[in-house]
């Protein structure tokens, strides 16, 4: 029987809790919370939009390239002691934002930012419920993803406020006090009872599902998967560009920044709203059924950004990106579980966000370097939407189509 999502919440308090905390401290490291602070970055250190575009380049790479290793130690050690290690991590990265003198060092930076906060404590968040989770596993995701809409919706206000009252710098020694001293210690608290490991499952869990198991090495080689990707990948190279150059796009369209930081809670409650509604579908008609659609909203946003110059069109945007990332959060949560199941989930998982850390590491640049050459919001909007409806068909081709292994 599928539980409601109130009953799903009075049932499992504990596990919906902690996979929202992971996903909303994932924000330190997200690219639209660094964003907010490219305009301080680049004016304090003298760098371009092509040159800190760059710079993060460099240093999400690096975290791409690391995270098949550390996102699959998921799957071998303690828990608790696994979350630790990340939310300390993210605690140094944000301190080290803080202290950084010198420009070159921020490749470092953003290597740590991006690993810890996007890579890793995502991958807590996504891969433990989906894990423990078999039949209800799209209210899981979907329960647990609301921390990515939350955080969005909450620290741009935040972090512009205390920007404008203490200084860029001071407003990141906050973030890893936050991290080091709250979140993490809530973390722990939350996995004290029922003690268990790796997210282990209950009796709906992975372990009671009558299915196959893939290795990662098993999904390399199945011809699905590679359809599948760039269609997947689309998501966060779009948004990401799109993020990391707002204040370009608010500066272009003469926008307030101030005004345009508010509408991060538009953008929070349409991803709410669409990730609560796609969760419930997914338990009904599967992740893999839904792909065909995941993609819409990103493609609504995009022509709202091309077409409306008026303040109120960063609203209109905001709502139909924020659409797309709720559907994106629960679909592509519930996905790899459903395909190719739960044993070797942290694997397999850790090779998808190593790609979308990738794909999130070229789009700043590749932006970065378009606006250099003059292109304009309007220019890199219409670029990104022929992309999305390639990306479309790839998905929908993927999804009619049976593994090849």
């Amino acid at each position: 029987m599928i539980l409601s999502y109130a009953r799903f919440v009075r049932a499992h308090p504990r596990w919906v809790l902690f996979g929202f905390l992971a996903a909303f401290g994932s924000s330190f490291g997200q690219t639209f919370f660094i964003a907010l602070f490219g305009g301080e970055i680049r004016a304090t250190f003298g760098l371009t939009h092509g040159e800190w575009g760059t710079l993060y380049l460099l240093g999400t790479l690096g975290s791409a390239l690391l995270l098949p290793y550390t996102g699959a130690l998921i799957d071998r050690f303690d828990l608790s002691r696994y979350v630790t290690a990340v939310v300390l991590l993210l605690s140094v990265a944000c301190l080290s934002m803080a202290l950084a003198p010198h420009w070159a060092l921020l490749v470092g930076v953003v290597f740590l930012l991006r690993h810890a906060g996007q890579g890793l404590m995502s991958h807590i968040a996504t891969t433990v419920m989906a894990r423990r989770f078999s039949l209800d596993r799209g209210k899981a995701v979907s329960l647990a993803s609301l921390g990515f809409p939350v955080g969005e919706g909450l620290w741009p206000v935040v972090a512009v406020a205390i920007g404008f009252a203490l200084g860029w710098q001071w407003a990141w020694v906050g973030f890893a006090g936050f991290a080091a001293l709250i979140l993490l210690p809530t973390l722990l608290f939350l996995l004290r009872e029922p003690p268990r490991r790796n997210g282990a499952p209950s009796s709906q869990g992975e372990h009671h599902e009558d299915r196959r198991h893939w290795t990662r090495k098993e999904v390399l080689r199945d011809p699905k998967f590679w359809i599948l990707l760039p269609g997947v990948l689309t998501p966060a190279f779009v948004v990401t560009g799109l993020f990391f150059h707002q204040v370009f796009i608010v500066e272009y369209r003469g926008w307030s920044l101030d005004v345009f930081a508010r509408s991060y809670l538009i953008y929070a409650v349409a991803s709410v709203l669409c990730s609560l509604s796609v969760g419930g579908l997914i338990d009904r008609y599967s992740a893999r059924g839904l792909l065909p659609f995941f993609l819409l909203p990103l493609m609504a946003s995009l022509v709202a950004l091309a077409i409306v110059e008026a303040q109120w069109g960063a609203f209109v945007y905001m709502a139909f990106a924020g659409a797309n990332a709720g559907s994106v959060y629960a679909i592509l949560g519930a996905l790899w579980a459903e395909l190719y199941g739960t044993r070797h989930l942290g694997g397999v998982r850790s090779i998808t966000i190593a790609f979308a850390v990738f794909s999130t590491s070229l789009a700043p640049a590749v932006l970065g370097w378009t606006i250099d050459l003059g292109a304009s919001p309007a220019g890199l909007a219409w670029g990104c939407f022929i992309w999305t409806a390639f990306a479309t068909v790839m998905v929908t081709l993927a999804s009619r189509r049976p593994h090849m292994v």
